[in-house]
């Protein structure tokens, strides 16, 4: 069963003040799925930073977050241990077609990919750009969504 806030809050036994009430109520917070919350077991503010994370998380432009990934939204973090960037550039075979070629030198690369590691060291690619400085910046802000360390 899905809780709404006020479900959560109520099994949780906790007390929100009123300005705290409006706050969640237009920021978009009250649509979390607040009972994943108490399955696990989260305080108030770890669940409540959770609920901010994800509304953020699907505030985000998938075209410039997620271009990797299918949909433009953003995977299941929960498959991953970790997020990497790496440089990359276009390569072309003996017959004409062309692919990404990852793990490049910075003065080699074309672009960056910032990867999310999963658990078993494979690697997937979550989103390509063009400029270094942005790719530190998309890759520290989907860190601190998703909760992966950046290495």
């Amino acid at each position: 069963m899905r809780w709404t806030f006020d479900q959560w809050l109520t099994a949780c036994g906790a007390e929100m003040s009123l300005q705290f009430n409006w706050t969640l109520e237009h920021s978009g917070l009250r649509g979390f799925d607040w009972s994943a919350a108490y399955g696990r077991g989260l305080t108030v503010r770890a669940a409540c930073d959770a609920a901010y994370d994800h509304v953020q998380e699907t505030a985000l432009d998938g075209a410039v977050y997620f271009n990797c990934c299918t949909g433009n939204t953003a995977p299941d973090w929960s498959a991953f241990r970790s997020l990497e960037i790496g440089g990359c550039k276009m390569v072309s075979n003996s017959a004409g077609e062309s692919y990404v070629h990852g793990n490049q030198a910075p003065d080699d690369s074309a672009f960056w990919t910032v990867y999310a590691r999963e658990h078993d060291g494979c690697a997937l690619a979550i989103t390509d750009c063009g400029i270094l400085t942005e790719t530190h910046a998309i890759a520290e802000t989907l860190s601190r969504l998703s909760g992966l360390p950046l290495i």
